[in-house]
């Protein structure tokens, strides 16, 4: 349910920004025949439906470029929002006892239920949607059935034509077989005046192309942009129909085709040939159109096609993938993917990004699945779903990572450190295989924060992809700048930052601690290793070999630069138990590069 309602939100935020964009440009082409205008609208709805389209530099959409959660790549779109295992973390570090006693009951109870919040907020906002839905449609239904009542004693007058005496005005209803019905009394020159409108909505299709505006305006109901929308388009249908009548009358009907319009004009008629019915309530605006109608030149028509063509671009496609960097992307919920290489045609490496709710068709599609699949089953060391992910011949593989032991029981080895955080992934796509480089952030019972990383090969086998190479690095030892930047570039650990963001207490690494250094537990360990800026850097990032020199930074926090050989880490520390009477030092800013 969460998915379904995440890739709702991304179609109707998709949709409103270009209704946004077809207002603004409605007020620019203001002057211009309404029969151009009304193109306008079409991308919108399908924007509404459906997120994949072609790419372009020029797209409405690069204004999200940058946006946490958003990737364009592949022709799709999707907008996701960051997830952070609170319920995981907090759970470990209750199972450790780390949490403060007075607090292990709250947190408890916060680990055990932030598991199923999020399904059950799905499931919450999926029964509203839905609701929604049955009553728009409810009555759209009621609404047809009464006009169908009005209608069913209407009399044939000729092929798709019909009169009745319960309507007040006329309209076009159908779909497969739209027909056109009068009220009776017409005299018989507003009947070929109605008629004439009425084939001209039926020649452009516009019961038809309302009816489908409608159906997605009931799924996106909670949307009041998109009913903008309708309405507007409405609007134009109905003054872009008038113009083209005018064409056939001649200009010099003007007054005598307004004056039809006032006296056919009824409060609340069924005119839209749809369930939901606006009436020709705009007839002031449709009146003024047309008394300042002019037959548009040749140079202003060929203008308005370019304008409106490059509008309705500049809402249909998707913004190009610039992915051009070595590694980049962002989170998607339990597992990140970032991308190396780059996207252009014609390049030797394709490359993708993908979460949660994005779906991506072919071997991309495979690829991701597996590299996902053997992570999360890596990371929680699910030994028998990761042996089903190798190829067979790395199945026997003398330094394979899962030990097969006599009785056929497979193990990945001990359970710490925890894996405490979604494995982060950075992968890269050629003709027939693949590379990915995991990274794990994982946690001790210290507890500190720490990472290992899986780099492995892929090669398609008949319909899917195994795992072909595989190799494990573990930084819990980091002697080098290089090494350094290998282990964080693409996840960084926060000290500071609480595992659950419901608890009342603060469950940041850093909370526990001070509160272990406060209550003196292991002092040798507690007060000594984070006691000064430089053993607290080597300790909580595992770095060693190198010389710490420090420089003062403002809120009593200081710059430590680590020295290695081949180059200097720069990390700044700050203490944040100094008002506890606790002396421990932890990272605050890491930057990189």
């Amino acid at each position: 349910m969460t998915d379904f309602m995440t890739v709702l939100g991304n179609l109707t935020l998709a949709a409103s920004l270009a209704v946004l964009l077809v207002l603004a440009v409605r007020v620019l082409l203001a002057r211009l025949p309404k029969r151009y205008l009304t193109f306008l609208w079409l991308p919108v709805f399908f924007r509404a439906v459906c997120s994949v389209s072609f790419q372009s530099p020029f797209s409405l959409y690069r204004i999200l470029n940058g946006v946490p959660g958003f990737h364009s790549t592949g022709g799709r779109m999707t907008f996701t929002l960051a997830g952070y295992q609170s319920a995981r973390i907090t759970a470990v570090l209750e199972r450790i006892g780390s949490a403060l006693s007075d607090g292990k009951g709250a947190a408890a109870v916060n680990a055990a239920t932030a598991a199923g919040t999020e399904e059950i907020f799905g499931k919450v906002l999926f029964g509203i949607w839905l609701g929604g839905v049955t009553v728009v449609l409810l009555y759209g239904l009621f609404s047809w059935l009464r006009l169908r009542r009005k209608t069913a004693l209407a009399v044939k007058l000729e092929e798709g034509v019909y009169e009745s005496d319960w309507i007040g005005s006329a309209f076009l209803m159908g779909f497969f077989r739209p027909r056109i019905y009068l009220p009776a009394g017409l005299t018989s020159e507003e009947r070929i005046l109605v008629l004439t409108h009425e084939k001209t909505h039926k020649r452009r299709q516009d019961s038809r192309v309302k009816l489908l505006a409608w159906l997605v305006c009931a799924v996106h109901w909670f949307n009041p942009l998109l009913w903008l929308a309708f309405i507007l388009l409405a609007r134009d249908m109905e003054m872009a129909c008038d113009e083209q009548v005018l064409e056939q009358l001649g200009t010099e009907e003007k007054k005598r085709y307004s004056t039809f319009l006032l006296k056919l004009s009824a409060p609340g008629a069924f005119l839209t040939g749809t369930p939901v019915a606006f009436g020709e309530n705009s007839v002031k605006s449709r009146i003024k159109n047309i008394l300042r109608y002019k037959k548009t030149r040749a140079g202003i028509a060929a203008a308005a096609v370019a304008l409106v063509a490059g509008a309705a671009w500049f809402c249909l496609s998707n913004p190009a993938s610039t992915f051009d960097e070595d590694i980049i992307g962002g989170a998607d919920g339990p597992t990140s993917i970032f991308l190396a290489g780059k996207l252009s045609s014609g390049d030797d490496t394709a490359s993708f990004v993908s979460g949660e709710n994005l779906k991506l068709g072919g071997d991309e599609e495979k690829i991701y699945e597996v590299v996902k699949t053997f992570a999360e089953a890596a990371g929680n060391r699910d030994a028998d779903t990761v042996w089903e992910l190798l190829s067979p011949v790395l199945q026997h593989s003398d330094d394979l990572g899962i030990q097969v032991l006599e009785d056929g029981t497979k193990t990945m080895g001990v359970s710490s450190p925890f894996l405490a955080d979604g494995p982060t992934i950075s992968l890269s796509i050629g003709d027939g295989n693949a590379e990915a480089e995991i990274t794990y952030p994982s946690m001790t019972s210290d507890p500190l924060w720490w990472s290992w990383k899986d780099y492995i090969t892929l090669e398609k086998n008949g319909d899917t992809y195994r795992v072909t190479a595989w190799k494990t690095k573990y930084y819990d030892d980091i002697t080098s700048a290089a090494e350094f930047e290998e282990a964080y570039r693409m996840w960084q650990p926060d000290y500071l930052k609480p595992t659950d963001e419901t608890a009342d207490l603060d469950s940041s690494f850093a909370s526990y601690l001070v509160q272990n250094d406060v209550a003196e537990s292991y002092p040798s360990y507690y007060g000594e290793a984070f006691s000064t800026p430089a053993k607290a850097l080597e300790t909580t990032l595992h770095v060693s070999g190198g010389i710490g020199k420090t420089e003062d930074a403002d809120g009593g926090d200081v710059w430590v630069n680590y020295e290695f050989p081949d180059g200097t880490i720069r990390v700044r520390m700050t203490q944040p138990g100094i008002d506890e009477g606790s002396r421990i030092w932890v990272p605050k800013e890491i930057p990189m590069g």
